[in-house]
């Protein structure tokens, strides 16, 4: 059996939908692709990251959160660029 497909429409303001489709171009990716790629890395992430890119934590949660994620990185090495573990806890 084939794998089925369900598909997403999604209504942007005309400036998202040029923003998103500058950051695809310059990755060399289809809009299908880099929709699939973002549903894969969000599905990826733990509950709690989940929850706070859907606005779903309350706002006294919100800074204790970006802090205890970037501790964690910074534990693993995977901070973004720009970003240097002396500054994580800072606040």
């Amino acid at each position: 059996m084939a794998d089925e497909k369900d598909q997403y429409r999604l209504n942007l303001q005309s400036r998202l939908t040029e923003a998103v489709d500058g950051v695809l171009r310059k990755r060399g990716l289809s809009r299908t692709e880099g929709v699939k790629r973002l549903f894969e890395w969000f599905l990826e992430q733990p509950q709690v990251i989940q929850a706070a890119i859907l606005g779903h934590l309350p706002e006294d949660f919100e800074q204790d959160i970006a802090k205890m994620v970037l501790e964690k990185m910074a534990q693993e090495d995977t901070l973004p660029n720009g970003v240097s573990s002396g500054s994580v806890g800072r606040g």
